[in-house]
């Protein structure tokens, strides 16, 4: 793809970014083996600089295999490491709270992460160390691009979002940018420029 995944993480590496949050499909290429080893190969030196925290993209399960023995292994928080890694996650990052949730899972059905989501989101809006509410899945919920926006993870999220007082969410699948502010949350989707 152009440009190459390596002038991508060139182009982050130089904006020496305090965390960098990855919008899902990692990267891919012609076959897993090559996918994974060119990812960690082109952004390694990003991965030294800050802490990487991405979400499932629908290419981390091109095999069947895939997304448990990469991604999740990979990836997991420690803490889900022994119940065999889960695909969803928080982090603080300062005074942002950022959920990262996995949008291939049949998120808008997926109940036992939809739990995990509203608890997280009652627990960042009543606590006053936390400034910004933050969210970033894969596929977007709004979006003009050929890839209709996700109509049913539209409807399970968007209400919880507002409700809350989440900030931002952040998309990637969609190979292009597109910004739009919905009843006061902006909704980003990446510029993408051959990460998937």
């Amino acid at each position: 793809m152009w440009p190459l995944t390596e002038q991508v993480a060139e182009a982050i590496a130089a904006a020496a970014p305090d965390v960098v949050l990855h919008g899902g499909d990692i990267q891919y290429r012609s076959n897993p083996g090559d996918t994974w080893n060119g990812f960690f190969q082109a952004f390694g030196p990003v991965m030294r600089q800050a802490p990487f925290h991405p979400c499932v993209g629908n290419h981390e399960s091109d095999t069947d295999t895939e997304l448990a023995e990469m991604y999740l292994r990979l990836f997991a928080p420690p803490e889900a490491q022994a119940d065999g890694g889960q695909d969803f996650h928080a982090l603080d990052l300062g005074p942002v709270r950022a959920l990262m949730l996995n949008s291939e899972s049949g998120l808008a059905n997926d109940a036992a992460q939809l739990a995990w989501l509203d608890a997280e989101l009652g627990r960042a809006a009543n606590d006053p160390a936390v400034k910004q509410i933050i969210v970033g899945y894969h596929r977007p919920t709004y979006t003009f691009s050929k890839h209709s926006g996700a109509l049913s993870l539209r409807e399970a999220l968007h209400p919880r979002f507002v409700a809350a007082g989440v900030r931002a969410v952040f998309n990637g699948h969609m190979h292009g940018y597109e910004r739009f502010e919905v009843d006061g949350v902006q909704m980003k989707v990446r510029l993408d420029f051959g990460c998937g």
